[in-house]
């Protein structure tokens, strides 16, 4: 198991939070936050922050042919950290695809753009497909010619199998993973948490907190990412 300290992007809201609480300049707020962090200005901490680049520690955990989930509650960041990760493999050189079937183009561009990143500088090898379309056949088609090492991150696991004419949402993830197992593609599939899931009572989130409208096998994944308040942990699923 790995835990990952709290991700830049978390700390920048605060950051921007506490300026406008109290009515000071944004740089201010950032040294307010990177010294509650042990730093004496928000540069020490951004440069010591891209040492150790969450995205980045996690994409080295990960293997050809994996499956792994990427769970949390609404707003906590799993849609950036995905996207980070496709960042992260773009600049290794690997292939990277977003597929979404909650956003538009526009909105990945703009998450994009809020972590820093300029969307047409990470082309060619960085793919967004927003198609209505998305299902584990429209994915195995689209993927048809990647690389092995190419990285795909799914938005989001829980509506893949919404239109009644696809199957069930297990058979897809059977597909799914047997497609990136023999390809050597690594999937990362963004979950929801279930809205009984209790911070104060439960911690971070565990494979037990996976909300599963429809039943789902969790023995598909090898590994999964439970994220919360700025807490990451990457942990084994034993199927």
């Amino acid at each position: 198991m790995l835990t990952f300290s709290v991700p830049l992007y978390v700390l920048k809201r605060r950051a921007k939070a506490h300026a406008r609480a109290h009515g000071i300049p944004l740089h201010a707020g950032l040294d307010h936050i990177a010294q509650g962090e042990g730093f004496a200005a928000w540069s020490h901490l951004v440069q010591a922050a891209e040492r150790t680049r969450p995205a980045r520690t996690l994409l080295a955990r990960l293997h050809n042919g994996d499956c792994v989930l990427l769970a949390a509650r609404p707003g906590q960041g799993k849609t950036l950290l995905g996207l980070e990760l496709l960042i992260e493999a773009t600049a290794a050189g690997r292939g990277a695809w977003f597929f979404s079937l909650e956003s538009t183009p526009a909105e990945v561009a703009g998450r994009l753009r809020a972590l820093g990143v300029d969307p047409t500088a990470m082309q060619p090898g960085f793919q967004v497909d927003c198609s209505d379309a998305i299902s584990a056949e429209y994915l195995v088609a689209q993927l048809a010619a990647a690389h092995a090492g190419t990285v795909v991150v799914l938005d989001y696991l829980q509506i893949l199998d919404q239109p009644r004419r696809l199957p069930p949402l297990s058979e897809q993830l059977r597909t799914l993973s047997t497609f990136c197992r023999a390809r050597g593609l690594v999937l990362v599939a963004l979950s929801q948490v279930d809205r009984h899931y209790d911070h104060t009572r439960d911690g971070l989130p565990s494979v037990r907190h996976i909300r599963q409208p429809n039943p789902i096998d969790l023995s598909l994944f090898q590994s999964a990412c439970f994220l919360h308040e700025g807490k990451l942990q990457h942990r084994a699923i034993h199927g």
